[in-house]
């Protein structure tokens, strides 16, 4: 994968995030099939851009996390099978609890505030402030989904590979209170 710390490809992301909402804000397309077509792929190129973005981003607050998990799922994608996959040192269940440990309701909250400012430093100064700040509040929302589906990642994890014996609760509601 990608390095989540290279300036140059997330600024690649940053502008091409920036330009596609830009054009599909500011595009009336008026029925022309083309223009239509034009925003069709304006909001593609749009989405993979905010999925690449998204994906290097979350690397500072759940890095440790998100390699544990994408390890598990590119396994079980593979086919091996979930009890295999426990037996693996590697993935034995009290590295998981301590990885999982990691994510009490303060480190969440504090990964979440990092997050929120820097999403701040890479939309929040356009030439339009009204656009930026519509592009911030969409841009946080998507990294709240992000984090919602780490919560269902884990418990997917911990039910087909642990046998639901993982005793962690992700803290939902410090994660929705600290997008508010």
């Amino acid at each position: 994968p990608a390095d989540p710390e290279d300036k140059e490809a997330l600024n690649f992301h940053i502008l091409l995030i920036e330009n596609m909402n830009h054009f599909l804000e500011e595009t009336d397309t008026r029925g022309l099939e083309v223009l239509e077509e034009w925003k069709d792929q304006a909001n593609t190129e749009y989405h993979e851009h905010m999925d690449m973005y998204l994906n290097a981003v979350m690397r500072r607050p759940l890095g440790k996390l998100l390699d544990y998990l994408e390890n598990i799922e590119a396994q079980i994608q593979s086919g091996k099978s979930p009890t295999a996959i426990a037996q693996q040192p590697s993935n034995d269940k009290a590295i998981f609890n301590k990885i999982l440990g990691n994510f009490d309701s303060k480190e969440v909250r504090k990964g979440v505030e990092a997050l929120r400012k820097r999403v701040e430093k890479h939309f929040g100064d356009a030439d339009d402030p009204a656009l930026s700040r519509a592009l911030v509040a969409k841009v946080t929302s998507e990294c709240e989904k992000f984090y919602l589906n780490v919560e269902t990642r884990i418990g997917q994890v911990t039910t087909d590979v642990y046998g639901g014996d993982v005793p962690f609760e992700w803290p939902r509601a410090d994660v929705k209170l600290a997008f508010r």
